[in-house]
C-alpha cells in the first residue's frame, strides 16, 4: 500500500498511475493527519509527499513526524533545495519535475532499501 499526499492534481494522477501498475495499492490523503494515521497501518510500504509548486515538503509533512524504525519508505518530490528533507526523515528525494520512465525504478530502489 502506498499513501500520497501530492498537492498537484495532475502529478498525484500519473504517480498514482505509475504506483498502481507496479502493484501497489494506492491510498491519498489530504493533511498530515491522515498521513500520520494512515501510514502507521499495517500493510503500507510507502510514503510519497509533495506540494503546489515544487515548495519544501517539509510543509507538507508538518506535524507528520516519521519514526526511525518505521516500515515504510518516505519519498518527498522537491523542486529546488532538498537539504531539509533529509533532515525531516525523508529517505529519498526524487526532483520535480519528475521523469515518469525513471519514477518507478527511483521508487522501487527505495522501498527495497527500507525491507
Amino acid at each position: 500500500r502506498a499513501l500520497l499526499r501530492i498537492a498537484d492534481e495532475n502529478a498525484a494522477r500519473v504517480v498514482a498511475l505509475l504506483l498502481r501498475h507496479s502493484g501497489f495499492t494506492v491510498e491519498r490523503v489530504s493533511s498530515a493527519s491522515e498521513l500520520a494515521t494512515g501510514a502507521n497501518r499495517l500493510g503500507v510500504t510507502l510514503v510519497i509527499v509533495a506540494t503546489p509548486g515544487g515548495a519544501d515538503p517539509i510543509a507538507a509533512l508538518s506535524d507528520f513526524v516519521p519514526g526511525a524504525n518505521r516500515g515504510y519508505a518516505l519519498i518527498a518530490l522537491i523542486a529546488g533545495d532538498s537539504s531539509g528533507a533529509t533532515a525531516a526523515g525523508v529517505d529519498r528525494v526524487i526532483s520535480v519535475p519528475f521523469d515518469p520512465s525513471t519514477l518507478m525504478n527511483d521508487i522501487l530502489e527505495t522501498v527495497d532499501a527500507r525491507r
